[in-house]
């Protein structure tokens, strides 16, 4: 059979993890009918041990230093089909963006569909690269491993491979009399595996392609100690150049304008915390609880963030509805993992009502985090600006705010590459 699509729905009944609860959708999300569970592929059954360690660098490492592998990029072992083999003496990387790595670190174990072992000596390589423009930079290899055994082998790697989100997985297959072959199965995707001849350790275009195919290759890392959700500030989405995380139809784009890429950076050395991004453009709580935090727990994380509430106000859904989502959040998210909520940031769109809207469910939010075992997260006041110091007309100017000029993008939604800086300033001491 041909593989299943990453981003396929999986109904949340079959799971368990969702009640029969009905969801506000909109037809413009897309997204709504497709969920992302990487736990499909972790390793030691997904316990979650909360940390212990007071130091925030202490408690993100023993978390993400336990053996507890989760998928990060390529195709779910699950989905290996051996529709057809790629041909040695060349390097392959995946065309397909949904097939990225989702998360910053190591790939450190690989699962990989092989068809063909050739003389049982032969040896491959898998490698990171990363889009730049037209051309992939190489980023990292792996150690050369044995190949002794057809179907999905499982290689631990010695050298595990550095990568972030937005990264490809791929792998080189020497030119032998009996070549090892790697198995490929059937894709719709018309971007699907491309490759280039000999052993690519540099930058190229990787201009040779394999069409309606997937390599059978799966990478595992450490699971993150954050995972967020949300709408479109959590996503990345503001200037020319945002970034889209998975939901978004990446990872791909720009990652210095995603407030957790630089909430990353303020972190130890800079290098320190693995998260990963399931926000949405446009999204709503409904979303959140059945998609969007679905996934995030899924990869086992010891924190989830949700950024949420502005397209709520937006599309006038009532407090009494989504205190209802914010409860079932609640219920779904184990005692075990931290659980934030951002305060709504203010918005020029906002009309007088809905600017008053934002601010009484700011205050809701804080009650609620306040009962319900969560941390609110205070970002509104030190993202806005009075709107009695703008062009808008507020008979309420004392007490509504819009967004800073410094922190807008230029919609009067979204952050700019400043906003972005200051929210993960913000965002940081919660942790």
């Amino acid at each position: 059979m041909g593989r299943v699509n990453r981003r396929e729905f999986l109904k949340l009944g079959a799971l368990g993890l969702v009640g029969a609860m009905s969801l506000r959708k909109k037809a413009s999300s897309s997204g709504s009918s497709r969920l992302y569970l990487p736990f499909l592929s972790s390793f030691n059954g997904g316990e979650t041990v909360a940390p212990t360690d007071t130091s925030l660098v202490d408690r993100i490492q023993s978390w993400q230093a336990q053996a507890i592998m989760i998928h990060s990029g390529g195709v779910f072992a699950s989905s290996f089909a051996n529709n057809a083999s790629l041909a040695a003496g060349s390097t392959y990387i995946s065309g397909i963006v949904s097939e990225r790595i989702l998360q910053d670190g190591y790939i450190r174990h690989i699962k990989v569909g092989i068809s063909t072992t050739g003389d049982g000596t032969e040896q491959i390589k898998f490698k990171v690269f990363r889009p730049n423009g037209a051309t992939y930079n190489y980023i990292s290899q792996s150690e050369p491993v044995a190949v002794t055994a057809i179907g999905t082998q499982t290689f631990t790697l010695a050298q595990p491979m550095a990568c972030q989100p937005g990264d490809i997985l791929g792998v080189y297959i020497p030119a032998a009399a009996e070549p090892v072959n790697v198995s490929a199965a059937s894709s719709s995707d018309s971007n699907t595996v491309l490759y280039d001849a000999g052993d690519i350790t540099s930058t190229d275009p990787f201009s040779s392609a394999l069409s309606n195919c997937s390599m059978c290759i799966e990478g595992l890392t450490n699971r993150p100690y954050l995972c967020v959700t949300g709408d479109s500030i959590a996503a990345g989405y503001g200037t020319a150049s945002p970034w889209n995380p998975f939901y978004n139809g990446g990872p791909a784009g720009n990652l210095q304008h995603e407030i957790w890429h630089q909430l990353r950076g303020l972190i130890g050395t800079g290098g320190t915390l693995q998260y990963q991004n399931y926000a949405m453009n446009g999204e709503v709580f409904g979303w959140v609880y059945s998609t969007g935090l679905v996934s995030a727990l899924a990869a086992n994380p010891a924190a989830v963030l949700i950024h949420c509430g502005s397209n709520d106000v937006y599309y006038g859904i009532s407090w009494s509805e989504t205190l209802g989502y914010l409860n079932s959040i609640r219920a779904l998210v184990p005692s075990t993992v931290e659980l934030f909520i951002d305060e709504i940031w203010p918005s020029v769109t906002f009309s007088d009502v809905q600017a008053s809207t934002v601010r009484t469910w700011n205050a809701s939010y804080a009650s609620w985090c306040a009962a319900n075992d969560a941390t609110l997260v205070r970002c509104y006041d030190a993202i806005g600006v009075n709107r009695g110091s703008t062009a808008y007309v507020d008979s309420q100017a004392a007490a509504l705010e819009v967004l800073a000029p410094a922190y807008d993008s230029g919609d009067g939604v979204h952050p700019s590459d400043a906003g972005v800086n200051e929210m993960a300033a913000l965002v940081l001491p919660y942790l």
